[in-house]
């Protein structure tokens, strides 16, 4: 979900998603297609690094907002709390409860995306004129 989010506000806005399994990979229709985050994809786990890493290093992808969505992303797919990133649990946890919903894969995917582009909206966003932000 955050990959296939960042492809589509960072790398190609018109990207559509395809679901497709494991043997279809073999046999994509179109040299337009590319598969990630999938054994043997175009874009997939490299090393230590999720897919979502990977994207972010294949495109230039250096903002410090997409460092820090990063290191979330990292820690709820690989799981080695390399970065320690204490919102990890509560996304993975409304990313299960998306996905036990049962939805079609597209609706699913579309629901995951803007969790994340919320998420990353919180961190980018100043607040409105007049609303008190908490100072920690």
């Amino acid at each position: 979900m955050a990959s296939a989010w960042l492809i589509r506000r960072f790398i190609d806005n018109q990207a559509t998603f395809a679901f497709r399994d494991e043997a279809e990979l073999q046999e994509l229709s179109s040299e337009l297609e590319v598969s990630y985050d999938v054994r043997g994809g175009d874009f997939t786990h490299i090393d230590e690094l999720c897919t979502f890493e990977v994207l972010l290093r294949s495109f230039g992808l250096a903002a410090k907002e997409l460092g820090y969505l990063a290191g979330i992303v990292h820690d709820i797919d690989i799981k080695d709390g390399k970065f320690a990133a204490p919102e990890a649990q509560v996304i993975e946890m409304i990313i299960k409860g998306i996905r036990n919903r049962a939805l079609p894969d597209s609706e699913t995917l579309e629901q995951g995306m803007a969790i994340f582009e919320a998420l990353y909206l919180s961190i980018t966003e100043k607040p409105q004129e007049g609303v008190t932000v908490c100072q920690a």
